[in-house]
């Protein structure tokens, strides 16, 4: 017996790889419930968001440094332009668990 996953009226099962490789990496994202552990300490916040845009999106250097200020601001997070510089270690549960709803897609503004 096959199930179903549906999502935004298509069932998930049903796609093609390359139609369910451009939902994953543009509109769907997992986020762990220890989100500290799931950072790796010796990359900074700012990076590890700027290289999720980077990686899935067409934005550049510059764009994606800026947009990453505004999503750390966007999830809650006081002084977002001085986190970015900050490590994993430095942030309270609360905080990783912001950066890590950042880093997941949509990265334009689309949360609801």
């Amino acid at each position: 017996m096959r199930g179903h996953i549906w999502y935004q009226g298509r069932d998930l099962l049903r796609l093609v790889s390359e139609e369910m490789r451009r939902i994953k990496e543009r509109e769907v994202a997992l986020i762990l419930q220890d989100a500290g552990s799931a950072l790796n300490p010796v990359i900074s916040i700012g990076r590890w968001v700027e290289e999720m845009m980077l990686a899935h999106t067409d934005m550049g250097k510059h764009q994606t440094t800026v947009r990453a200020g505004e999503l750390l601001t966007e999830m809650g997070i006081a002084d977002a332009k001085q986190v970015l510089d900050h490590y994993s270690f430095q942030l309270s549960g609360d905080m990783a668990q912001r950066v890590m709803l950042a880093m997941g897609p949509p990265w334009d503004g689309r949360y609801s």
